[in-house]
């Protein structure tokens, strides 16, 4: 890895964030014994959160 693309790092770092968060959620939903629903809402959760974000990128790209 080099120093001179700090934009390579920050997407390398970024997929280890998400990946450390989707472990910390499978593992609250086994402790509190949610099973498929846990599994399911997670994943309603997941994906609200995906499209506002894409939302707001989408929207300061057109600020531009």
């Amino acid at each position: 890895m080099t120093a001179s693309n700090p934009d390579n790092l920050a997407a390398r770092l970024d997929r280890v964030t998400y990946l450390l968060v989707a472990v910390v959620v499978l593992q609250l939903i086994d402790v509190l014994g949610l099973g498929l629903f846990g599994i399911g809402i997670a994943a309603l959760v997941g994906l609200f959160v995906t499209l506002v974000s894409l939302a707001d990128v989408e929207q300061s790209g057109s600020r531009r």
